[in-house]
């Protein structure tokens, strides 16, 4: 059976690999956590990563399952990069990986949907993201439906200026190695913390623990959002990268409203 390992923070890619699963006719779901467990065997049928656009790149332990991952030279891969506006990095990030691992067979695609960023740009209004959503989803199937017919041939690396920079040693080094958790992770909180642990629980990494009376963020922070998104005092703010103006502060949340966060809790 084909298998569909998707990140999600803040419900996004959890829909569009539901809708990708739909149009491949039927997949197996695996959220990629801090616990996502690795196959033994390669497996025989299609391996798709759905992953979410953060700064330019793909989280890092989409990197590190795409580096785990029992692949060889006759596994079927595709990347989808979900992302509010530009994918950037991303898929290169990816390509690089399987062109290092001898992946011969890979297609990478793109999908655009409403952005979590509240410390970049204000959000939509509900209208658009509604239309923003379903289109995501419809473009999500057709992908499925496109993959569930894809032959088996190989494909060379995309001829572009990034796919070529990403097989670059230098590249690989300065830009490819971006880590959030390292120097952009500014979180603070504010003085109506209830306690109430949503933060923990929505937290797909285990980063987050309770302490003196609020939540404290540790060494494994993807920039998922999702403890900001679903705090329900909005108690939670950000600074991206320590630019004052690049903040949370005063801005509109957003979470996928087709998710309950049951199903984003590990």
């Amino acid at each position: 059976m084909d298998r569909i390992y998707y990140f999600s923070g803040t419900g996004n890619c959890l829909m569009i690999a539901r809708n990708l699963a739909d149009g491949l006719g039927g997949a197996e779901l695996v959220r990629i956590t801090e616990n996502t467990e690795i196959p033994a065997e390669v497996p025989e049928g299609r391996t798709v990563l759905v992953f979410p656009i953060y700064c330019g790149n793909a989280p890092v332990i989409v990197r590190e399952l795409a580096e785990k991952l029992p692949l060889n030279a006759d596994s079927r891969v595709y990347s989808i990069a979900v992302h509010g506006g530009h994918a950037v990095i991303g898929n290169p990030q990816i390509a690089s990986i399987l062109n290092r691992r001898g992946v011969k067979h890979y297609k990478l695609y793109e999908i655009e949907t409403v952005h979590n960023g509240a410390f970049i740009a204000p959000l939509p209004d509900d209208t658009e993201i509604r239309a923003k959503l379903d289109a995501s989803y419809k473009a999500a199937r057709e992908i499925g439906e496109e993959i569930a017919t894809d032959p088996a041939e190989p494909l060379p690396m995309a001829d572009g200026i990034i796919e070529k920079a990403a097989s670059n040693p230098m590249a690989q080094k300065v830009v490819f190695s971006f880590d959030p958790a390292k120097g952009y992770v500014d979180f603070f909180t504010e003085d109506n913390c209830s306690e109430c642990g949503i933060c923990v629980k929505v937290c797909p990494m285990g980063n987050i623990t309770l302490e003196n009376g609020g939540p404290v963020w540790h060494d494994k922070c993807q920039l998922c959002l999702a403890c900001l998104q679903y705090c329900p005092n909005q108690n939670i703010q950000y600074v991206h990268n320590h630019v004052p103006d690049h903040t949370s502060v005063g801005k509109k949340r957003y979470h996928n409203p087709d998710v309950n966060i049951k199903e984003l809790i590990n």
